[in-house]
């Protein structure tokens, strides 16, 4: 059986230092980059504006959902595979 060393106090600042900032960084890009990109489709095409912006915003959300599922996979991939 294999033991576990407890993290020491430097390792632990790190990964919650590394935490927040990525919340941080994901909680001020996302709501930023769908009004953007809505906002830049809604100024170039003004006579199907209702379907281009319901299309932007279904491929915008599937995006999300996809590589949600992709980036879990693989890091459940790498746990049980790799270590």
């Amino acid at each position: 059986m294999q033991v576990c060393n407890s993290a020491s106090a430097a390792q632990l600042a790190v990964l919650f230092l590394s935490v927040g900032l990525i919340s941080i960084g994901a909680g001020c890009v996302r709501p930023c980059s769908i009004a953007i990109g809505a906002y830049q489709l809604a100024i170039k095409d003004k006579s199907n504006d209702e379907r281009l912006l319901d299309s932007y915003f279904n491929w915008y959300y599937a995006s999300i959902g996809i590589s949600t599922v992709i980036s879990l996979s693989v890091i459940v991939y790498i746990q049980v595979n790799v270590g």
